[in-house]
């Protein structure tokens, strides 16, 4: 007799991130949360980059991005997946990074909402 526990899967989630920055301005990005670190990966105009992950059984599923540019003031930090904040918003969160701030769309939902910077 062979057992098997199984505690369930938990969801699955997308995150999408595109340099939606006018012609020429490469975005340096570098994504992680408390157990991943996905490294730094650069990011012409029009690219995306996107990552998976399932939740974290807590549900406490928390991922950041930092990102600049040539000519930006700082390094932007930007929260792409809150479990506190997103569930249920997206389950493709869909992130443009623009010139004057970011955007979150959705598969589900079209335009979530846009921040300045």
């Amino acid at each position: 007799m062979v057992a098997v526990w199984s505690c369930g899967a938990t969801p699955g989630k997308h995150v999408y991130i595109k340099n939606d920055l006018p012609s020429g301005l490469v975005i340096s990005l570098h994504c992680l949360s408390q157990d991943d670190d996905m490294g730094t990966m650069l990011l012409a105009p029009g690219d995306q980059w996107d990552f998976q992950f399932h939740l974290n059984i807590d549900g406490g599923t928390l991922f950041h991005c930092g990102f600049t540019w040539f000519g930006a003031k700082t390094t932007y930090r930007l929260t792409v997946y809150d479990n506190s904040v997103h569930n249920g918003e997206c389950d493709n969160c869909i992130w443009s990074i623009r010139i004057n701030g970011t955007c979150l769309f959705s598969s589900t939902i079209h335009l979530v909402h846009c921040t300045g910077w």
